[in-house]
């Protein structure tokens, strides 16, 4: 819901407010599947992707434009808990930790803010001690550009 209303906000910004370039994706995956510690989490089903930053056959989202980021996601799993991370270059910055919730398994999100230069990468990454499962449902991995750094020339 967060990021429908940011999305929201976005496109219905009067042209002289909004930022130059729109940069904003949202990703799923399309099937349940099996993850291997230290694995990126492949979000393989693009629901949007203005700027065209994000990867669907990788689940690396590659910044087009220089600015402060804002990413989140969701893993939902059936071991008795989730971990992950999100990484930028290589560098987790911020952690997905979530415990057992029921029956079916466990929930985490995670979302925090970064400074991305252009050709930097992020991505969701699963960090827990044993390989898992990981569930398409409420899996997902959202990310956009809050302000566009400016230059003066």
């Amino acid at each position: 819901m967060h990021i429908l209303l940011i999305i929201l906000n976005l496109l219905s910004a009067s042209p002289g407010s909004r930022n130059s370039n729109l940069v904003v994706f949202v990703a799923q995956l399309s099937r349940e599947i099996l993850i291997s510690t230290h694995e990126i989490i492949i979000f393989d089903k693009s629901q949007l992707n203005e700027g065209h930053g994000f990867d669907s056959t990788t689940g690396v989202f590659t910044a087009t434009t220089q600015g402060i980021y804002t990413f989140s996601a969701s893993v939902e799993s059936d071991n008795r808990d989730v971990r992950g991370a999100i990484y930028r270059n290589n560098e987790p910055f911020v952690y997905i930790l979530g415990l057992f919730v029921d029956q079916k398994g466990a929930f985490a999100s995670a979302m925090s803010y970064v400074h991305l230069d252009e050709g930097d990468r992020v991505w969701v990454q699963w960090t827990g001690g044993v390989n898992g499962r990981i569930g398409h449902f409420r899996s997902q991995f959202t990310g956009h550009l809050l302000q566009e750094d400016f230059t003066i020339s």
